[in-house]
């Protein structure tokens, strides 16, 4: 699943049992990330990351793979 955001939301919240999940932020969006894997992973990019900033995506993956990325 591939969601993309012309703004940074304030909340978001994705749960994928097995697959991909991957959120699209715009180009300068940053936010508290929050990722969880069980038998997975996750990959959020460390310029995407500020502990400041009011949005705070949650993504978890149970088999699959969660990555947070940039729009082009």
């Amino acid at each position: 699943m591939t969601a993309a955001y012309s703004t940074g939301p304030d909340r978001v919240s994705a749960r994928i049992g097995s697959g991909s999940l991957r959120p699209i932020v715009p180009a300068g969006a940053r936010f508290q990330a929050d990722c969880r894997a069980g038998d997975g992973s996750c990959d959020i990019d460390r310029s995407l990351r500020d502990p400041a900033s009011p949005c705070r995506p949650d993504l978890t993956t149970g088999s699959g793979h969660a990555e947070a990325g940039r729009s082009a």
